[in-house]
This record gives C-alpha cells, sequence and structure tokens, in this order.
C-alpha cells in the first residue's frame, strides 16, 4: 500500500516530540538551596529550627518544577480542506 492508496480518514496523523533545550544550563541545587536559606535568614527568619528546616530544598523543588518545561507531543493535522488561514482550536487542556 502506498500512501495515495491511503484514504484521508485513514492517515496516521504526524507527531513531533518537543523535549527541552540540551543548552539550558543545570540547576545548580546546593547554591539554590543555600541561596534561599540566605534570603530567610536576611529576612529575619530562624531556618535552623525544626519549622523551616526543609524550605530551602522545597522551594528549590518548586522551581524546578516550574522553570523545567515539560515534554509534549504536538499534533498536526491533514490539510484536505487547504485550509489558508488561521485554525482555531478550542478545548485544549492547560496544566498549571
Amino acid at each position: 500500500m502506498t500512501a495515495l492508496d491511503i484514504r484521508p480518514d485513514e492517515r496516521p496523523s504526524p507527531t513531533l516530540t518537543v523535549v527541552a533545550d540540551p543548552d539550558t544550563p543545570m540547576i545548580d541545587h546546593k547554591a539554590a538551596r543555600a541561596a534561599v536559606r540566605d534570603l530567610l535568614v536576611a529576612l529575619g527568619q530562624e531556618v535552623d529550627g525544626a519549622e523551616l528546616a526543609e524550605t530551602p530544598r522545597r522551594v528549590v523543588a518548586a522551581f524546578e518544577e516550574l522553570l523545567t518545561p515539560a515534554t509534549f507531543r504536538l499534533t498536526t493535522f491533514a490539510n484536505d480542506e487547504r485550509y489558508d488561514e488561521l485554525v482555531i482550536a478550542r478545548d485544549i487542556p492547560v496544566r498549571s
């Protein structure tokens, strides 16, 4: 079977997987935790107490999650209708 033998509704949707840029610098967790600790000290907080002992690690983990893009798959569609204008996609789930 060739591509010409496939009816439009049987064509596989081409996909593209997008991953984080390999040139993005890695997070220096030790330096980041020290920076958060220093900030808390500068704000007058007692960082050696049980309440804030894990806060630098948690803050760094939160920023790492926020600043690290998730891998995702782009999906294209066959342009059998030969659209030459913007196509609007609605009801796309968003994670924040």
